[in-house]
């Protein structure tokens, strides 16, 4: 900036390059790295900026999905579109939600936990009312996870219906019933691929009038998952 005056750096402003291998290299603390940044080349820095370029949020963490087997993948992308979403939010954060029942989902909860360990991701929990929160922050399992209301293709299909199940479904005698808002694309094939008889009716929401879509799983298909373990909720007696 001309006239000696203080160049105030966010994530949107690159520093230089020398600038950015004077804060990866080094070993000072932020409050000392700022002033030598600030002393050196006339940028005002955030310790949050530092903490971004140092590689130390937890959304730069690289995610290993080789670790993950295809029925993982697909169990995870599942149970994302029934009760996950993502999002950016005010710190430049790539977030990813999940909201489940605090009391009946806790199973599923173990194996959601599994799999962001498995994966490399940090994750926390809160509380509202009956529900129990899960947050992880990573740019690329945000890219990675499907988007809600464009078609989606899973590899492993029964292990993405047993996401699906675990997330928005419920067991009914030897088979189950999956209910969806969304997704019309994906479920038209599935419903091709798996059998799946559907059953559509409008109803009144708190958001206003909306299709609600009901999706018969027969006992055959029901079986296939839950021989193989792909829903917590088909394998439990409950």
């Amino acid at each position: 900036m001309k006239g000696g005056g203080v160049i105030i750096c966010n994530r949107r402003n690159k520093i230089s390059a020398e600038c950015l291998k004077f804060i990866k290299n080094s070993n000072l603390s932020y409050k000392n790295i700022q002033d030598e940044i600030k002393r050196k080349f006339g940028i005002k820095t955030s310790k949050s900026l530092l903490s971004y370029y140092k590689g130390n949020k937890n959304r730069l963490i690289k995610i290993n999905f080789n670790k993950l087997t295809d029925e993982e993948t697909d169990w995870l992308n599942g149970i994302f579109l029934a009760d996950g979403c993502k999002y950016k939010d005010r710190k430049y954060s790539y977030v990813i939600k999940f909201a489940l029942d605090l009391y009946k989902d806790l199973k599923i909860v173990n194996k959601l936990c599994y799999i962001f360990k498995k994966l490399g991701c940090k994750y926390a929990f809160s509380i509202q009312k009956n529900s129990l929160i899960i947050k992880t922050y990573s740019k690329e399992l945000f890219k990675k996870l499907p988007i809600k209301n464009i078609f989606f293709k899973p590899q492993n299909q029964k292990a993405f219906l047993g996401g699906l199940i675990d997330g928005d479904g419920c067991k009914k005698g030897n088979a189950a019933i999956l209910v969806q808002y969304n997704n019309v694309k994906t479920m038209e094939y599935l419903s091709k691929n798996l059998n799946l008889k559907q059953r559509v009716f409008p109803v009144l929401t708190n958001f206003g009038p909306s299709i609600r879509r009901e999706y018969y799983i027969p006992k055959c298909t029901c079986d296939l998952i839950k021989k193989r373990g792909l829903s917590i909720k088909l394998k439990s007696d409950i």
